[in-house]
């Protein structure tokens, strides 16, 4: 816009240079030498001025001509050629400017339009999609407000169909315990009359068998008690024979703990009450060790062995008191 004030500016002040060419041009042209006081030419210009902000430029007031005395009318001449050409030109000019500037203003007019009806369709589409999103939402409210009754449906029937399937299996249950708890009763009266048929047969057996082995354990303990005491006398005098008595030790006494091994080896011979003497009881113990192995365990049985040899006490007195 400031580029077209300055234009009109331009043709202004070219049409006026041209006003006073032609002036000139009608002062020359008369040859006469009688001297006449020509008619003053008034140009009305136009100036035109552009404002910063960007609204059209508009006519500035016309300012009235000074008004001077008239000199006596003097013969008018007509233009010369050359004068109309630029006349034209100029006027030419000017109407392609005007042409121009309506031109610009009716492709800012249609720019104006084009902007306000695309921000139209903005608001339009935005509104459209506002209006669909919301239509969107509510259709998705109402699907999961059906969804969730029908689940709230389902659940409720998937939980009586469970509570009727839990009576169901109860009752089934109660009446597989009730008849459980028969057959046991009958089963646990008949095991129970087995049972003391059993314990009655048993009874007897075991007493006949506790008879039996009370007449084999009374025999055998007395073979026992015959072994034993026949295999203590042979143990006492073959340690008898291998024992030294010190001298000055008739009244002392010492007894000796002997663990054997079931081949009748001696594995050790411990003091279990000294005589108070070491000499009185290291004879005893050499007695003993001396005497290793007692052959006679061999003819004792595992148990004989154990409970009567495995570990016994000596107790040793000279003199054979």
């Amino acid at each position: 816009m400031r580029q077209q004030g300055e234009s009109v500016l331009s043709i202004a002040f070219t049409l006026l240079v041209h006003a006073l060419m032609g002036g000139a041009l009608f002062i020359t042209w008369d040859t006469d030498v009688r001297k006449f006081v020509p008619e003053p030419n008034v140009i009305n210009a136009t100036v035109l001025t552009v404002a910063e902000s960007s609204a059209p430029a508009t006519e500035a007031p016309k300012v009235p001509p000074k008004e001077e005395p008239k000199p006596a009318p003097a013969p008018k001449k007509e233009p010369s050629e050359e004068l109309k050409k630029q006349q034209a030109a100029d006027k030419k000019q000017i109407e392609t400017q005007r042409k121009r500037e309506q031109e610009q203003k009716r492709l800012a007019e249609e720019k104006r339009k084009k902007q306000e009806a695309e921000k139209a369709r903005q608001a339009k589409e935005k509104a459209a999609k506002e209006k669909a999103a919301a239509a969107a939402e509510k259709k998705r409210a109402e699907e999961a407000k059906k969804k969730a009754a029908a689940e709230k449906a389902a659940a409720e029937r998937k939980k009586k169909e469970a509570e009727r399937k839990r009576k169901e299996d109860e009752a089934k249950r109660k009446a597989a315990e009730e008849k459980a708890k028969q057959e046991a009763a009958e089963r646990a009266k008949r095991l129970a009359e087995q049972e003391r048929k059993a314990k009655e047969a048993a009874a007897a057996r075991a007493a006949a068998e506790a008879e039996r082995l009370a007449e084999e354990q009374a025999l055998a303990a007395i073979a026992s008690e015959r072994l034993a005491r026949s295999i203590v006398s042979a143990i006492d005098q073959k340690v008898r024979r291998n024992w030294r008595v010190p001298v000055g030790t008739d009244e002392l006494e010492v007894h000796l703990r002997i663990n054997l091994a079931p081949t009748g080896d001696v594995l050790a011979v411990n003091v279990a009450r000294s005589s108070g003497n070491v000499n009185f009881d290291n004879s005893a113990r050499n007695a003993v060790q001396k005497s290793s192995p007692f052959r006679e365990m061999r003819e004792l049985s595992a148990a004989e062995f154990e409970n009567n040899f495995r570990r016994f006490t000596m107790i040793f007195r000279p003199g054979g008191r």
